[in-house]
């Protein structure tokens, strides 16, 4: 979409950057008319359609103008949606494969490659892009991402009035991170086994607006089973706390978890003086022991033999995957969309992160979901469906899991073996070599200082 952006004309006319029309997300239900509708909801934002069955299909369009956004608001059976866009979209019938990229898309991108050609961490080959160090073509989808940030970060202006720089300077910021989030997406994406999971994790993330954390993993969402003798109040007093604290950078050790009646209250220790509720537990050693509490306890709505810690990496043996991605709920660990409603599957809905060389499948009829071989269970969940976690606030989850996955990598460096890494006997299609430089730069990422 950047690309062909009338922003990005602009920019690359070197003429003064303004601001693309602001639209008002507008969302149409069943309640929206007071009609039974053939859809669950429809989402329309920036001229971005996107048509949710209740079956889970989705039909997504940019380019829409208003008065089509109405009549498919408007419709009244699935057939009349696809007649308004069926040529706009093909809506494949339970294919093996899903296309996760068009020769257009290839060509477009092929042709706006300058920005990357003048940057020493890409060398490109032909039509092929890679990243220094990682001997895997990128994808159309990938390369365009980085084009745009990259294109943005030349575009901002060096001087300016005092309040124009301090803008410059934390949007320098803000687009430095994004930069830093692909590329940690990209080495991890790189180390997936399996060429269908890595399109099909590709059209998952670009269907369903995934956000990407300051170490490349996704953000994503279920529920969860409570077992008996669970503290519920204290596991999501404690993970919501601590979350909180790290979204407005404070330092979680100066904190105490209290019993406040039958519930939990927060002291600050740098203001206690032993009146008041009596702190038992620090904030940070409660959340980092998490995984060790006998009331964190809970598992899955379909199997209540294992076992799931809030804080904890949740996996699945081998012997449990099943790569068949034409099949819904087989083989492997489920995490939605932000969107997809899960709300019968648990009493307690959290926020997951999944590492992107985890992902094995993504059902091809019920796009909103993939299945993964194992997830950091990071907090409980107080977003209504819909809303977004804010990826920069889960700085503290991100890097526990991703220091957690670090071992893994270290450990198939130093047996020169990618047997550690293997998906029922599937290797990753990069080289021993690459797996040390990707390794090394994954090591070498920024962390927080609190």
């Amino acid at each position: 979409m950047w690309l062909n952006s009338e922003e990005r004309a602009i920019l690359r006319a070197g003429k003064q950057k303004q601001p693309e029309p602001v639209y008002t997300p507008q969302l149409a239900t069943e309640t929206a008319t007071g009609l039974l509708k053939p859809y669950k909801n429809v989402f329309y934002s920036n001229n971005n359609l996107t048509v949710v069955f209740k079956d889970g299909t989705m039909i997504s369009k940019s380019g829409i103008g208003f008065p089509l956004f109405v009549s498919v608001r408007d419709a009244q059976t699935e057939k009349e949606i696809e007649d308004l866009l069926i040529d706009k979209v093909v809506t494949p019938q339970k294919p093996k494969t899903q296309q996760f990229e068009t020769q257009d898309e290839r060509d477009l991108v092929s042709d706006n490659l300058d920005v990357l050609r003048n940057n020493p961490d890409f060398i490109i080959k032909g039509r092929e892009v890679f990243l220094k160090g990682v001997n895997l073509a990128m994808p159309a989808s990938v390369i365009a991402s980085f084009i745009e940030i990259l294109e943005k970060i030349e575009g901002i202006p060096l001087f300016g009035t005092m309040q124009e720089s301090f803008d410059n300077t934390q949007d320098l910021v803000n687009l430095q991170g994004q930069l830093e989030a692909l590329t940690m997406f990209w080495l991890k994406l790189a180390l997936n086994t399996l060429p269908q999971s890595r399109e099909d994790l590709l059209t998952f993330v670009r269907k369903n607006d995934v956000r990407i954390t300051r170490n490349g993993n996704l953000v994503l969402y279920r529920r969860i089973v409570s077992k008996t003798g669970a503290d519920q109040k204290f596991v999501t007093f404690v993970s919501q706390q601590y979350y909180r604290l790290k979204k407005e950078h404070q330092d979680t050790r100066n904190f105490a978890v209290a019993r406040v009646g039958e519930d939990y209250g927060l002291v600050d220790l740098r203001d206690y003086v032993g009146i008041g509720p009596e702190p038992f537990a620090n904030l940070q050693v409660a959340y980092l022991e998490l995984p060790s509490y006998d009331t964190n306890t809970f598992t899955a709505w379909n199997d209540n033999k294992v076992d799931i810690r809030i804080g904890g990496i949740y996996k699945i043996p081998e012997k449990g995957i099943n790569l068949d991605n034409g099949l819904c709920a087989a083989g492997g660990l489920h995490a939605a969309a932000v969107d997809y409603d899960y709300s019968g599957f648990g009493d307690l809905p959290v926020v997951v992160l999944v590492n992107p060389s985890k992902a094995i499948t993504v059902p091809v009829n019920e796009t909103g979901k993939l299945r993964t071989t194992e997830m950091f269970i990071a907090c409980v969940n107080d977003k209504p469906l819909g809303i977004h976690f804010d990826e920069n606030a889960l700085g503290a989850f991100d890097a526990e899991y991703h220091d957690l996955t670090l071992g893994e990598l270290e450990e198939a460096a130093r047996k020169k073996s990618f047997e550690t890494l293997s998906i029922q006997e599937n290797v990753p299609a990069i080289s021993l070599v690459d797996l040390n430089t990707i390794k090394e730069m994954l090591k070498g990422r920024i962390k927080d200082v609190i």
